[in-house]
């Protein structure tokens, strides 16, 4: 038995529990701004095979992520952990008896001490995929062969349904001797796997060549990993800012139900 058998089987839990923390109306005092055009950019991407099988229209042979990027802070977890719920429901209205919904995988960097291995991760959404769709393949117990097992293991996994990937805070993935920038991740993914990335942006290049950030090491690897991505030519959608209005909105319906309360 693997000595990390107890943590990886309530694994989901912990990933759940991260996001259930930044869901509106999830349970605990969360004021979330909808921000309809990344929803609807997300949307638009998981779903795009869809559509082309349904116009009419030459399906592509493969499939390559799309990275929302941003500030440390500014929202990206809280923002794809809302999206999921609502791409969920919408999924499950528009399912048919002969077409199933996706199937979603949500893995957040940072939420568990495992969950920012890499062979960890992997092992996770190997035995996700095996269990969901009932594939009877084997998954290696050595952690070194899983980056070359993984493409062929998603291939046949696709060949069953839809699949959506999301992996929170890519930038934190790392391997037992540290960084490992995207090496382990496939330059194409099949045309029904939709896989969507979050990074936490880099301090400027002028910062980090001259020690002005804090983090030097932990930036520059950000800054490489940013590298590889544009040299992947992959989409990047760059999370913004607020505007004011829906910064006093936000505080307005946090204080509302305290106030509300307090009065009684």
């Amino acid at each position: 038995m693997r000595n990390d058998f107890c943590i990886t089987s309530i694994e989901g839990d912990l990933h759940a529990t991260f996001a259930r923390a930044r869901i509106a109306d999830g349970g605990a005092d969360c004021i979330f701004a909808h921000q309809e055009h990344v929803f609807s950019e997300l949307t638009s991407f998981c779903e795009s095979s869809i559509k082309e099988s349904k116009d009419g229209s030459i399906p592509s042979s493969f499939s390559i992520p799309l990275v929302l990027s941003g500030p440390s802070g500014i929202g990206k977890s809280a923002v794809l952990a809302n999206w999921i719920v609502r791409f969920e429901a919408e999924s499950k209205r528009a399912q048919s008896i002969m077409e199933a919904g996706p199937f979603i995988f949500w893995h957040c960097c940072g939420s568990s001490r495992n969950s920012t291995y890499v062979s960890h991760l992997f092992r996770r959404l190997m035995k996700e995929l095996k269990k969901h769709f009932e594939l009877n393949i084997q998954i290696d117990e050595r952690d070194d062969r899983l980056p070359w097992d993984f493409p062929r293991f998603l291939e046949i996994a696709a060949k069953k349904g839809r699949i959506v990937l999301i992996i929170d805070g890519v930038h934190r993935i790392q391997n037992e001797d540290g960084e490992v920038g995207l090496k382990w991740l496939p330059l194409n993914f099949p045309p029904n796997v939709k896989v969507i990335l979050s990074l936490t942006s880099p301090s400027k290049e002028e910062k980090i060549s001259t020690g002005q950030c804090v983090h030097k090491e932990r930036e520059e690897g950000k800054l490489r990993i940013l590298h590889e991505l544009k040299r992947r030519n992959w989409r990047i959608i760059e999370l913004a800012g607020l505007e004011k209005g829906q910064c006093e909105k936000i505080i307005d319906d946090f204080r509302m139900p305290h106030i509300a309360k307090k009065n009684k």
